[in-house]
């Protein structure tokens, strides 16, 4: 591991492809000569393996990425590509609204897509799909940014997932005890087997009728949450203000 003021760098083995993977996280300053430091920091750490950098950068890459009356610094733009482009990092496929971070100046509201992650070309040519997806601002000013590499479809069946919410209810412990006092166990591990997959399909039967599909309805609660935050930066009426923090709620 390495560390410097505005970086933390790292190599991590990736199980599921055997090699290893540089992962450099970023927290940028605000003031672009201190930035420099940044940029010559990640120019000389470029490693050879699959790199991945992400996090606050404090600097926008082109005048798209900005939303308001305050002008970003047209020397601040440039130096920021110039580093991305002697390091070759590129931003992958990006899904949900362009801008990370919303904040009140002066002159009225701003936008700008300060948070990023980046990839090298090892990274695109060794994962089949690369994304990043803006995900929706809770308390803080900045939106979370969810990056996925993916190498191809996997088939099979998906796995368990536990829920810590079902601990909380009243009759999930009692459920599982009836369950598994009711059913036959014949003192093989393949008889044990055989018990846990019928306990897990009761699981999921019970979460059905008691939650109702968890899992879709956070899906459609952050979807909801994306778009109202997409409407309100498109148009920043107070109807609109309302609605997404209706939907962050």
């Amino acid at each position: 591991m390495m560390e410097q003021g505005q970086w933390v760098h790292c190599n991590f083995l990736d199980n599921t492809i055997k090699d290893t993977i540089a992962i450099t996280t970023v927290y940028g300053k605000h003031n672009g000569k201190e930035r420099r430091e940044l940029w010559d920091g990640l120019i000389k750490i470029t490693p050879q393996t699959k790199w991945i950098v992400g996090g606050d950068f404090n600097v926008i890459s082109d005048c798209s990425e900005h939303c308001g009356k305050h002008p970003p610094l047209q020397s601040d733009m440039e130096e920021f590509r110039d580093c991305l482009e002697t390091c070759g990092l590129s931003t992958p496929h990006t899904i949900g609204s362009l801008f990370t971070w919303s904040g009140v100046k002066s002159n009225g509201r701003v936008m700008r897509r300060l948070d990023r992650a980046l990839v090298n070309d090892r990274m695109i040519e060794d994962y089949e799909d690369i994304t990043i997806s803006h995900l929706s601002r809770a308390s803080s000013d900045h939106k979370p940014i969810l990056l996925q590499c993916k190498k191809g479809s996997q088939a099979g069946p998906k796995p368990f997932r536990f829920l810590n919410a079902w601990l909380n209810h009243h009759s999930f412990l009692k459920m599982v005890s009836d369950h598994w006092d009711s059913s036959s166990h014949h003192g093989s591990m393949a008889g044990l087997a055989f018990k846990l997959h019928g306990l897990k399909r009761h699981i999921k039967e019970w979460n059905i009728k008691t939650f109702g599909n968890v899992v879709n309805k956070l899906k459609e609660a952050v979807e909801t949450a994306i778009k109202a935050q997409e409407q309100f930066e498109k148009d920043p009426t107070p109807e609109n203000r309302e609605l997404d923090n209706k939907a962050k709620a």
